[in-house]
């Protein structure tokens, strides 16, 4: 695979990584405050999910935007190559 796009793509998983280690660390804090798995569902609780449901779709925009960007710098990528490749071959 081409360095520069695996240098685009380290954006993109740390994005990734850094929203599943905070669910992680949510879910950690539910465990330990006693809301883990009772039923209960309080109020505090569904507090929490409705927040985590704001942010995943905020980080599943932000992966979107990476991708369309990704995209782009392949095709950019793609047309220098192509561009490099035509001017050798006229020589």
């Amino acid at each position: 695979m081409d360095p520069a796009v695996i240098a685009l793509m380290i954006p993109i998983v740390a994005i990734v990584c850094g929203t599943l280690l905070k669910f992680a660390n949510l879910r950690a804090a539910e465990r330990r405050d006693g809301g883990g798995g009772g039923g209960g569902g309080g109020g505090d609780t569904i507090a929490r999910l409705e927040a985590m449901e704001q942010e995943l779709t905020a980080v599943r925009q932000e992966l979107a935007e990476a991708h369309e960007r990704l995209d782009f710098t392949e095709r950019l990528l793609a047309k220098g190559q192509d561009a490099k490749r035509g001017t050798e071959e006229a020589r």
